[in-house]
């Protein structure tokens, strides 16, 4: 391979419930380099292919989410456990209990089982604040109307944004319907959009479409959303189990408001991803992450 036309980063590749990533501790590109990086890397035909591209900060331990789309968000469920992973098995941390950074928070990990290997997040307390959620109005049990149908949605801030709607017709467009309802308006950062169809007062259903993914497999803090919206309809107890065409995750609300996330995360590969400079536009000579874009 010519060395004048690639270059090469270690990545390692994870899944939660089928939601893929990308992670890497290589600190060597401004934030603008890693958004070319990770469109070229999370592509799945000229890529590895992901949903996301997750890059480790230490000292203090924190985690930098992009969505495949090169888009920045400040909080991802999967990719937590999925980067709670890699950094114990990367010998970055040295204990099944320690704390990560992410966007304006900290998330608190406890790895609770090694074999399977098995997470619990602490995902913190929903919030309603119309400055977080980008919007100028509660949406709670709103009616919007899209492709001629009244829909009833409830939108909240967990980690990220979340609207959550609930179905009862698994066969419904979800793509074509999350992708209109993602972009109405009023959400003026959109939002992610979560369809729920309760199963039991302990099983759910959820299918999601992420702002800058569109439709994946599994969403963590979404499946949180989706069951906090399910428990304050009273639709289901405190404790559920949420499953996904590629998984199940575990949600407790506790009485003080906290929602705590329990699900695995699977390794799939680790090794050198190559790029095309003159395709991406990335700079052959590394500079520091602190430099200016």
């Amino acid at each position: 391979m010519n060395d004048n036309a690639y270059d090469a980063i270690a990545v390692s590749k994870y899944h939660g419930c089928g939601n893929d990533f990308l992670i890497s501790k290589d600190q060597s590109f401004t934030k603008t380099q890693k958004q070319s990086l990770v469109k070229k890397l999370c592509d799945r035909h000229i890529g590895i292919g992901a949903d996301g591209f997750l890059f480790v900060l230490e000292k203090p331990l924190r985690m930098e989410y992009f969505n495949c789309d090169g888009s920045t968000a400040p909080m991802c469920g999967n990719g937590m456990r999925c980067f709670a992973r890699y950094v114990y098995e990367k010998r970055i941390v040295h204990s099944t209990t320690f704390d990560v950074l992410c966007g304006a928070k900290k998330y608190h990990i406890d790895i609770e089982s090694i074999d399977p290997f098995l997470i619990k997040v602490d995902m913190g307390k929903v919030s309603f604040s119309h400055a977080l959620l980008h919007i100028e109005e509660d949406i709670w049990q709103k009616e919007i109307i899209v492709q001629n149908q009244c829909f009833l949605i409830d939108t909240l801030f967990l980690g990220t944004i979340h609207t959550v709607m609930m179905i009862k017709d698994k066969q419904t467009d979800f793509e074509t319907l999350g992708r209109e309802i993602h972009q109405l308006p009023l959400f003026h950062e959109k939002t992610n959009v979560n369809f729920v169809m309760i199963e039991d007062r302990s099983h759910i259903w959820v299918r999601t479409y992420e702002r800058g993914v569109g439709m994946t497999l599994a969403c963590g803090s979404g499946s949180c959303a989706a069951a906090y919206v399910a428990f304050r309809h009273g639709c289901i107890e405190p404790f559920v189990h949420v499953h996904m065409p590629k998984g199940e995750l575990c949600i407790r609300i506790q009485e003080d408001g906290h929602i705590i996330m329990h699900g695995s995360a699977k390794k799939i590969m680790e090794g050198m991803a190559f790029w095309d400079d003159e395709q991406t536009g990335m700079w052959k000579q590394p500079v520091s992450y602190n430099d200016k874009e």
